[in-house]
């Protein structure tokens, strides 16, 4: 190796291969391997992602299928995803910055597929504190919520079915064991879209 070319292409090849074993390191990722340091994601050059909130974006990185996070663009996707939920998640109904239902699937939250389930999820989000929604499978929790909210409007027999309990995790009191038959009644009467129920408002009135 005596020419500059030789060395540029040395270089040039370590830094490729840095750069696929750090993207091969986040796809391959599932919770009980190696875990993605800050380097890693420098590596691949994405932004937005830091010490700060590095642990929290990991834990939807560990849930997506390795085909969802083999390209720099579906690792960006996720981490600027999981960004919109944490600057949401202020405890404060303020209609913070709301995701779309291509954000809720670089979360891994595929059922989140229509603009209702997009609003209702927001709408929790937007409300909740930055401690419930810190972890992919709180907000995987909840989608299954909404998700199951939103098949019943459409008349569908949901599995499993929906509980007191699930009213009280999305924020609505006085949903008990003696009147959920009859809340459940009453959301399978409204629009079978969910446009009638994919607001607090709705939902409480």
């Amino acid at each position: 190796m005596d020419t500059f070319s030789e060395l540029s292409a040395v270089c040039s090849s370590a830094a490729q291969q840095a750069f696929d074993d750090a993207l091969a390191r986040i796809s391959a990722y599932d919770g009980s391997n190696t875990v993605p340091v800050q380097l890693d994601y420098d590596l691949i050059g994405v932004t937005g992602i830091s010490n700060a909130n590095r642990a929290i974006i990991n834990t939807a990185i560990n849930v997506l299928p390795a085909d969802a996070t083999d390209s720099v663009a579906e690792v960006q996707a996720t981490i600027d995803a999981y960004r919109l939920v944490i600057a949401a998640a202020d405890g404060v109904s303020d209609g913070d910055p709301v995701l779309s239902t291509s954000d809720f699937a670089a979360l891994g939250l595929s059922n989140i597929d229509t603009a209702a389930d997009a609003s209702l999820m927001n709408a929790w989000i937007d409300k909740s504190a930055a401690t419930a929604v810190d972890t992919q499978p709180e907000l995987a929790a909840m989608a299954s919520i909404v998700d199951r909210l939103m098949r019943t409007a459409a008349g569908e027999t949901v599995t499993p079915p929906l509980t007191a309990a699930d009213f009280a995790a999305l924020g609505m009191s006085g949903v008990t064991s003696s009147n959920l038959s009859t809340v459940i009644a009453e959301i399978a009467a409204t629009a079978d879209n969910g446009s009638a129920i994919d607001t607090f408002a709705e939902l409480t009135a």
